[in-house]
Parts: structure tokens; C-alpha cells; sequence
């Protein structure tokens, strides 16, 4: 996890486009505009994705085991709740 966090604190490294240079301007500038939350947010979600394929899928088949967790036990105590509140169990 270490790893991750400090693999997120650093700016990603950009390759050489192959297709040449074009004499347009970029698209936006980030110089240009004031960070936000949402910014940074998506800044860290891009570069997480450019870590290697497998630390990306690991880490989001764990969070996605813990989430439908979450759910299934949420549900299994409600239903649990219901059935003592209504002295069926």
C-alpha cells in the first residue's frame, strides 16, 4: 500500500508522441486554471491507472470485495432485524 501511496505522490512520466508534433495549441492549459478537489481527485484516479495492470486490477477486485461485502451484510442483518422484530425467528 506503502508503494501505491508513494507511486501517487509522484508526477507520472509522459512518452513521446510517435505521430510527430503538431503546431496547434493543447487543449488546456493547467497553469491556466486554479486546482480543485474534483481536480486533484482526477489526477490521482489517472494516475493510479498508470500503475502496472496488475497492482490496478488487485487493488480494485479488493475494494469491490469489500463493497459487495458490505452490502450482503447489510442485507443479511436487516433481514436478521426484520425477522426478530417480528418474533418470526
Amino acid at each position: 500500500m506503502a508503494v501505491i501511496v508513494g507511486m501517487l505522490r509522484t508526477s507520472p512520466q509522459r512518452r513521446e508522441s510517435t505521430a510527430g508534433s503538431s503546431s496547434a495549441p493543447p487543449l488546456r492549459s493547467r497553469a491556466s486554471k486554479p486546482r480543485t478537489s474534483a481536480g486533484s481527485i482526477a489526477e490521482a484516479y489517472g494516475r493510479f491507472l498508470e500503475l502496472p495492470v496488475p497492482v490496478v486490477l488487485v487493488v480494485l477486485w479488493l475494494i469491490g470485495a469489500v463493497l459487495l461485502g458490505t452490502v450482503l451484510m447489510a442485507a443479511y442483518s436487516a433481514m436478521m432485524w426484520l425477522l426478530a422484530a417480528t418474533s418470526l425467528l
